[in-house]
């Protein structure tokens, strides 16, 4: 079986960041508390850890009430969605856009998929997280989704309520009853902890106003698949890659198992069945992250070193000559000629 490491990108985030923004809150002090970093904001292409921004739905929800997931993007514009609406923009009906989602998003996260299935007189329209994850983030996660949905279809000029039937994971104690305040009563629990949401036809139909129809989508067409043949030692490498070029420190391997949602063990062993282990990936990482520094001459050496984690520079000395053969000061003269 195929595993991958659970990523996401940080601009699937934004709406949430736009909204600790907007109301006051403390934004780097929130994120922190989901090991998220406070400038996350800057660089929307940047993968981090799905389990790192369902935490912070977790944190949000036990901090400001259990619909927030709801009440964070509910009525949000175009420009409040963040670049993942690039996505849905470039559509020229809520209907394209909705297919071109449930193909588009596998650019953007590992483990959760979504789809628009015809039905009698509409479609529906699903999402699903195939982790194992605590049901308080599910359900404000599935609401985020919800409440995503609503404000494209508000941005079609669809003023009244777009849904025709809803079924969300209930959140394990309130059941469905957050967000009874805000769809009435005819929201159900779902089975199969799947969001189902069903869309009549004059709704998909809709046209998308003319000036976001033709966004420009080509930023997000750069962005690859994350799912595909690199595998979970691939995907591992690709977290840690970003992890570090944001300027985090170098994590132990405990805490990246942790920030994959899985224990210790299971890392480990996904990892041999590949024929690798973290001490080989995160070499890897450092490996290229420092040849692309020594190369571009923008860094102090020794800045380098430290910021991969080498505590003197000899370390970082021994380390380069391994992988080049060379010393750091021989190849940024080479790379300088």
């Amino acid at each position: 079986m195929s595993f991958a490491f659970p990523l996401v990108r940080a601009a699937d985030i934004f709406p949430v960041v736009n909204w600790l923004q907007r109301s006051g809150r403390p934004v780097s002090e929130i994120l922190g508390q989901a090991q998220l970093h406070g400038a996350i904001c800057e660089t929307p292409n940047r993968l981090i850890a799905l389990q790192h921004a369902l935490d912070l739905l977790r944190i949000l929800g036990d901090r400001e009430g259990a619909d927030i997931g709801w009440r964070m993007v509910s009525g949000s514009g175009a420009t409040e969605l963040g670049p993942v609406s690039d996505i849905l923009l470039g559509a020229p009906t809520l209907r394209a856009a909705l297919t071109r989602l449930s193909v588009e998003m596998a650019r953007h996260v590992t483990h959760e998929q979504f789809a628009l299935v015809p039905r009698p007189g509409g479609a529906e329209f699903t999402e699903q997280m195939l982790l194992n994850i605590d049901p308080r983030a599910r359900h404000l996660c599935q609401q985020y989704v919800l409440a995503l949905l609503r404000s494209l279809c508000r941005l079609t000029g669809y003023a009244e309520d777009p849904f025709g039937r809803v079924e969300i994971a209930p959140h394990p104690e309130l059941g469905v009853a957050p967000l009874a305040g805000w769809l009435g009563p005819d929201v159900r629990a779902s089975a199969s902890r799947k969001l189902r949401v069903f869309l009549p036809d004059h709704v998909l139909d809709r046209r998308v106003p003319p000036h976001l129809s033709g966004a420009d989508t080509s930023e997000h067409d750069r962005f690859p698949a994350l799912r595909g043949p690199a595998g979970y030692a691939g995907t591992v490498e690709t977290y840690l890659e970003h992890l570090l070029a944001q300027g985090r420190e170098v994590p132990s391997v405990q805490w990246v198992a942790a920030a994959g949602g899985t224990s210790l063990r299971t890392m480990q062993r996904r990892l041999a069945e590949e024929g690798t282990n973290f001490s080989d990936v995160l070499d890897r990482v450092r490996r290229d992250l420092a040849m692309q520094a020594l190369v571009s001459g923008q860094r102090p050496i020794g800045a380098i070193g430290a910021g991969l984690g080498y505590a003197r520079a000899p370390s970082f000395t021994r380390a380069v000559r391994r992988w080049s053969a060379q010393p750091p000061r021989t190849l940024r003269d080479k790379a300088a000629r």
